[in-house]
């Protein structure tokens, strides 16, 4: 199976069995701290991780949460920091915000 299914299907059992997570929670930045996990650990890092999503995201309300997005990178970043570095190398510069320049 190619990455992304593999990706793809791990979400989906971890969506099964969480009631709190729904699929547009996990966007591009999410999808690519996984996809960092599953590269340098297969599928075992992968489950691995959404298992620690699962049992940190559990108790929570939708509520609890404003940007769902934004917290499962962070959950993400903290289980493998050497994870982010990679995503941020592949962000590259289009991760830097542009710079503004004001008329005067």
């Amino acid at each position: 199976a190619r990455p992304k299914d593999a990706v793809f299907d791990e979400i989906q059992s971890l969506l099964d069995g969480n009631p709190v997570l729904q699929i547009r929670f996990f966007d591009s930045r999410v999808r690519q701290h996984l996809h960092a996990l599953f590269g340098t650990g297969g599928r075992q890092r992968l489950k691995a991780a959404l298992k620690m999503v699962h049992a940190r995201t559990l108790h929570k309300t939708r509520q609890d949460v404003k940007n769902w997005p934004a917290y499962l990178v962070t959950l993400l970043k903290h289980y493998d920091p050497a994870a982010d570095s990679e995503v941020s190398e592949s962000y590259g510069k289009a991760a830097e915000a542009p710079e503004v320049k004001v008329k005067r």
